[in-house]
């Protein structure tokens, strides 16, 4: 016995249903009918070409359903995933999303309605899916609004660990446990996720004329990834947001400093490949032991200062300094050499001659800077300015002449990290700086 599908394709009743592309409701498929909060998972792996198979759901009137894509991969052109209201999945009025082109990852879907299909369609040629998805009837008069974005979501998904909303404010708001540290104490945070979406807060509390010191030990970030710091006991109010870090990231920033008594710290997993692990110390700090930044406003403590490694963005805390002279009669040369620089590394050397000569700068041959490294000349007793600048990746400058009789150089290491480089290894910075007669001529 033949059929006619929408009076222009006849089919044999035999190949209706099993796994054949059509594109009208399937008669004999059975309604899974769903309580509130229970869940039906959809795994489907396939190559046959022309692959057809749906799945018709059902729950209370007043419920709804949200549809989580936990692995997803379409290799065709042509395969599909329909989502859509009611019980006639041949209606194209009731496609609420279609997931197609070579998809690996698609958002959640929420359906308004009690009655809902999934149809998974395979292309005609070279159709191939992996797919596993889980469908959740939760309760469709009871939502928590995003407030930064139109979407809404279950009551029964806020503070679950779990974030839903795009800034995360069905976590975010929710109570969080709270330390309380006295002067000098710590707390050690330490947190592995494996799990997407994943969204965890602390709060932390200290005297009202203390901050907060964080230290990280060790931290991985995934691109997608993100931890969040701020000041107050709020993680939903982004206005108190005074750090974010973001992925992809291998290891550790700098310090950060909270000058409140009162702070929160939110990790937040991604979306597709949570790998984030995190190592960090927070310590309960006295906020006059604390060094200001002019310029970038940070932070850090004022036994720091001048210890050779620089802190503030334009270095401040490094060359407001008093640097030891050397000096280089007529002739006479020195070596500035440091072979590794360390990450934060500000090293400076300060040389002077007689009014009568000036100095040469010649990189020697076996000069090599990183490209995540900086040197700075400059001129005078005012080390705060700097009128050349070298950068890395090189292993090879023009040598400089340098007229005045008081000069500075300076080599700066990157501020978070400095890289190794596998072709050439550690940095070999070699400079020879002579003191040369002014009368000689120069050529």
């Amino acid at each position: 016995m033949f059929l006619t599908l929408k009076g222009k394709i006849l089919v044999p009743h035999t190949t209706q249903c099993p796994k054949v592309k059509c594109t009208v409701m399937l008669l004999y498929n059975s309604v899974t009918y769903l309580e509130e909060g229970q869940s039906l998972t959809i795994s489907t792996e396939s190559s046959t070409r022309g692959f057809y198979n749906t799945t018709l759901l059902k729950a209370n009137t007043t419920n709804g359903f949200r549809i989580v894509f936990h692995r997803l991969y379409l290799k065709s052109y042509d395969d599909e995933i329909r989502i859509g209201t009611g019980n006639d999945p041949s209606d194209p009025e009731s496609i609420v999303t279609t997931v197609h082109r070579y998809a690996y990852y698609a958002e959640d879907v929420y359906i308004d309605t009690h009655k809902m299909w999934v149809v998974v369609l395979g292309s005609k040629q070279n159709s191939y899916i992996n797919l596993k998805i889980s469908v959740t009837a939760i309760d469709s008069l009871n939502f928590f609004p995003c407030r930064s974005s139109s979407m809404n979501v279950s009551v029964t998904l806020t503070c679950d660990g779990y974030y839903d909303c795009d800034n995360y404010e069905d976590e975010s708001s929710c109570k969080y446990p709270t330390s309380y540290l006295q002067t000098g104490e710590y707390f050690i945070y330490v947190n592995n996720i494996t799990r997407k979406r994943l969204y965890n807060a602390h709060l932390f509390q200290t005297n009202v004329t203390n901050g907060f010191q964080i230290i990280f030990r060790d931290l991985y970030l995934y691109y997608d990834e993100q931890i969040q710091i701020g000041n107050g006991t709020d993680p939903s109010d982004l206005q108190s947001v005074i750090t974010t870090i973001n992925g992809y990231r291998h290891c550790c920033p700098s310090d950060v400093y909270v000058e409140t008594s009162d702070m929160w710290i939110a990790i937040i997993g991604g979306m597709e490949y949570p790998l984030l692990e995190l190592n960090a110390e927070i310590i309960s700090t006295d906020l006059s032991t604390l060094y200001r930044c002019s310029i970038s406003d940070k932070l850090f403590p004022s036994s720091t200062l001048c210890d050779g490694f620089y802190h503030c963005d334009n270095f401040e805390d490094e060359l407001a300094c008093n640097h030891s002279e050397r000096f280089l009669a007529a002739g006479q040369f020195t070596f500035i050499t440091p072979y590794f620089v360390d990450s934060g590394h500000f090293g400076i050397s300060v040389l002077r001659t007689n009014a009568t000569a000036l100095f040469r700068l010649e990189f020697q041959e076996d000069h090599y800077q990183r490209y995540d490294e900086t040197i700075l000349i400059g001129t005078g007793n005012d080390v705060k300015s700097a009128i050349r600048t070298f950068y890395g990746h090189s292993s090879y400058h023009h040598d400089i002449y340098v007229r005045p009789n008081v000069i500075w150089i300076a080599v700066v290491g990157h501020k978070d990290y400095t890289y190794y480089d596998y072709n050439y290894g550690n940095s070999e910075i070699n400079i020879k700086v002579t003191a040369i007669d002014r009368s000689i001529q120069v050529l």
